[in-house]
């Protein structure tokens, strides 16, 4: 993966100074937001858009187990594509906060553009807002393996059981990356293969 990145990173740097959206996507835990951390350490003028930040709240109450967060419906796009638009305009943003401890919106933030917004996200080249998105990347990832990660991070960072974390992969995250995030790889204009664990320090 090493070559592909270092081909990319210089791919990025040839290009205008901006401001542009790259936009990072891939299955659930496939490693998209170790490659955006990545690309702002060697991108100047360079910061991430967490697309998670643009869930809507969940009412109180409500069973998450049987919530599926993993269709484009679950997310606010229309102000996503109004915040794409405007960053790539140079105009700064009011981005919203989610805790996906609560499920839900805990408030608003000014967001600066810059002349590299990373937008890391599941759906980041969905077709609903590829036009928006300058520069694609899709972070490709085994099922097994994306499997394992899943439960490894929603048990340490999300407080949630084992039980709990597998039925909603197999029921609906699996399902939902076939019919709905799998196929944007075709939007990419980079391919990164990471099954093999990697934290996103320097490699030779």
């Amino acid at each position: 993966m090493n070559v592909v990145l270092r081909e990319m990173l210089r791919d990025l740097e040839s290009r205008s100074p901006g401001p542009m959206v790259v936009g990072v996507g891939g299955g659930s835990c496939s490693g998209k937001s170790t490659v955006a951390a990545w690309l702002v350490r060697h991108l100047a003028d360079s910061k991430v858009l967490r697309m998670d930040d643009y869930y809507r709240s969940r009412p109180a109450g409500e069973g998450i187990s049987e919530v599926n967060f993993d269709t484009p419906e679950s997310l606010d796009l229309e102000m996503l594509r109004l915040h794409l638009e405007r960053l790539r305009k140079g105009e700064r943003i009011e981005k919203p906060n989610y805790d996906f401890r609560t499920h839900s919106r805990t408030g608003f933030e000014f967001f600066d553009p810059a002349g590299r917004v990373i937008l890391d996200g599941l759906f980041a080249l969905h077709q609903s807002i590829r036009r928006k998105v300058d520069f694609g990347v899709f972070v490709a990832c085994s099922d097994r393996e994306r499997r394992l990660r899943r439960i490894l991070r929603d048990s340490a960072e999300r407080g949630r059981s084992r039980m709990s974390i597998v039925h909603q992969y197999d029921t609906m995250v699996r399902p939902m990356h076939d019919l709905h995030v799998e196929d944007t790889r075709r939007a990419a204009d980079v391919i990164l293969s990471n099954d093999e664990p990697w934290d996103g320090e320097e490699m030779t």
